[in-house]
């Protein structure tokens, strides 16, 4: 850094800061007091007697001392108050992030509770219009009981054993194809496609194990394996065949 850069530098920071200017000016009245060259007087005694009103003809050592102790202690508490607000900057950055982490979370939880809650009356709804169709199934007919009872367990019970149980064909094929309203999807798709969407969303926020391992996690496992392709297909599901 050349001189002139070095200069309008110091000038930069100087006109930015009033309390740098106030410094300045107390300095270079203290050094025109204590007379530390002849030139200071003739510059800077009219202006300090403008601004502030000291008439320093006679340069007097205590005074001048006095201002430039002046000058240096405003500097280093305006350094000081600068110091303290950078340290509040950065510490005030981790616990920002912080905060972000546990809106994200408190959001990840509340979707979770929002899909598995809609998956779960989606396989109630499939397996009350399924049961109703196949109640005398002698498989079926004392889970499906169970289900229409409220039976939470049931319901998962009720999928293994429509996707492993000795059932016949088209008792499972109609638990692929149960439509459920005017979308014209089946409700199985449906359930898939929701609970799905929770396992993105758990993926992408690295919260797999939270959804991992639940009842509705294996049943949508179980819907989805490829053993189970061959009824997919024949349901003409839009995916996973």
């Amino acid at each position: 850094m050349t001189n002139k850069e070095f200069v309008l530098e110091v000038i930069r920071i100087i006109r930015g800061n009033p309390v740098y200017k106030i410094a300045m000016a107390l300095l270079a009245s203290g050094a025109a007091v204590i007379g530390a060259a002849p030139w200071w007087n003739n510059l800077l005694t009219p202006v300090v007697a403008k601004y502030f009103n000291v008439k320093i003809s006679d340069p007097s050592t205590s005074i001048g001392l006095g201002l430039i102790a002046l000058a240096m202690i405003l500097t280093l508490i305006n350094m000081r108050h600068i110091h303290n607000l950078e340290t509040l900057k950065v510490s005030s950055n981790p616990l920002s992030e912080e905060v972000q982490r546990n809106h994200s979370d408190d959001a990840f939880f509340r979707f979770r509770a929002e899909a598995e809650k809609s998956a779960l009356s989606i396989l109630r709804r499939l397996i009350d219009k399924h049961f109703g169709i196949h109640a005398a199934d002698p498989v079926l007919a004392p889970i499906g009981t169970q289900v229409r009872y409220g039976d939470e367990q049931a319901v998962f019970q009720y999928v293994d054993t429509i996707v492993v149980g000795p059932l016949p064909h088209q008792v499972k094929l109609d638990f692929f194809t149960l439509l459920g309203d005017s979308t014209g999807q089946p409700l199985a798709y449906k359930f898939i496609r929701i609970y799905e969407a929770l396992v993105v969303e758990a993926e992408r926020k690295s919260k797999t194990q939270l959804v991992n391992g639940t009842p509705l996690s294996q049943a949508f496992y179980n819907i989805t394996h490829s053993s189970m392709q061959p009824l997919r297909k024949q349901a003409y599901w839009e995916a996973y065949v």
